[in-house]
């Protein structure tokens, strides 16, 4: 039956509440406010990472894959050698200029982490799928379709589907993980060095080497826009933000170190609500409203972006810092702070709202905790990195 009074007002606490906490969680965000720590270290540089609080993928330079719990630091499985760590061949050497410029240090290309489910790829080419086991990382399939993976994304739970990007320019998607044939293979007009999902809109994003993000339609792979932002070079890292009043936008972050975005409509029915009917104008880019750029930009490549607390985005560069950038703000007052400590080796940049966690510190993860209960412990954890003013 309908709730009673009493359980309407349990949740009306319980959501005010919950409010309260993101409240806080992003003021400490906005102050520059974390617990840091380095609750991973490894024999092995670390490459590439992914995160599901409080588990987080690592692959490595010698081509492991290594899943830990950040909560308590242990590691909970490894597979050392789950690709190799080069693959010496004029065709592989030619991509992996592409992809890392002068900075490529070897092993693991991607990973993706939902639970359970961890995907990577190596310079092999293809996609390798591991479920956790014990205290094991099996094997579950091989995805062979022989081009080199640059982004693994795996979006919307334990049983959803994983999108691949690729240096051929191909865009695919497994809605089944026991077969081995992507149900949706979308082809971009350059290689595509980066990729995002965003279910509300039913639209994923690849960056490309042509300096371009192209949009299509998660449901059928229809293209739905594309956008060259100025002067980037190579369009190398790109993320969807949705803000607190304004809606949707795409951020890519680019080579020169430059930082641009670009408004999003949500799908509108033929009525003009937000729908999805018969005669409806898809989502795509917002052509009313100007595209934007962030000051000052990165000195090096953004090879990683990530939303954080509620209006926030976090950039990752081969300057060797990440940045937190406040959307709200006019275009010169959007950096609130930089976070160094880092190498030109950073790849991975990671966020659920309340810690950001990356690598480019060797053999380390480095976890910045902005969440509400998070408090130093001397006697566990190290103060690691700094605030970059």
């Amino acid at each position: 039956g309908a709730p009673d009074e009493a359980q309407l007002a349990l949740f009306a606490s319980l959501r005010a509440r919950s409010l309260e906490i993101e409240r806080e969680v992003a003021e400490r965000w906005r102050e520059a406010a974390p617990v840091s720590s380095v609750p991973v270290a490894l024999n092995d540089w670390i490459r590439r990472v992914a995160l599901d609080w409080p588990l987080a993928a690592c692959g490595t330079a010698r081509g492991g894959l290594v899943l830990a719990d950040l909560s308590s630091g242990d590691m909970l499985a490894c597979a050392q050698d789950a690709h190799p760590s080069v693959v010496d061949t004029p065709e592989v050497r030619s991509a992996m200029r592409e992809l890392h410029g002068e900075y490529d240090g070897n092993g693991v290309l991607s990973v993706a982490l939902c639970g359970s489910r961890v995907a990577s790829a190596g310079r092999e080419g293809g996609v390798r799928l591991w479920r956790l086991d014990g205290d094991e990382l099996v094997p579950t399939a091989e995805l062979n379709v022989g081009a080199l993976a640059s982004s693994l994304l795996l979006p919307a739970g334990e049983e959803g589907p994983l999108w691949a990007s690729f240096l051929d320019g191909s865009l695919c998607r497994w809605s089944s993980l026991g077969g081995e044939e992507p149900s949706l293979v979308v082809s971009c007009s350059a290689a595509a060095l980066a990729a995002a999902c965003c279910a509300p809109l039913e639209l994923v994003a690849a960056a490309t080497s042509a300096g371009e993000v192209e949009l299509f339609s998660t449901r059928d792979g229809s293209p739905r826009g594309c956008w060259a932002p100025p002067e980037v070079g190579s369009a190398r890292s790109v993320a969807f933000v949705r803000g607190e009043e304004e809606g949707w936008s795409v951020v890519v972050g680019g080579a020169d170190g430059s930082i641009h975005r670009r408004w999003l409509r949500e799908a509108q029915a033929a009525g003009g609500e937000a729908a999805g009917g018969a005669a409806s104008v898809a989502a795509g880019f917002d052509e009313a409203r100007e595209e934007e750029q962030f000051f000052p930009s990165h000195g090096g490549a953004v090879v990683g972006l990530a939303a954080a607390a509620a209006g926030l985005l976090v950039s990752g560069a081969r300057d060797g810092t990440l940045r937190v950038w406040d959307l709200r703000r006019g275009a010169e007052e959007r950096c609130l702070y930089g976070l160094g400590g880092y190498k030109v080796w950073l790849g991975s940049v990671c966020s659920d709202g309340a810690r950001l966690v990356s690598d480019g510190c060797d053999n380390t993860l480095v976890l910045h905790d902005f969440s509400a209960d998070a408090r130093p412990d001397d006697d566990e954890i190290r103060r690691v990195g700094g605030r970059e003013e």
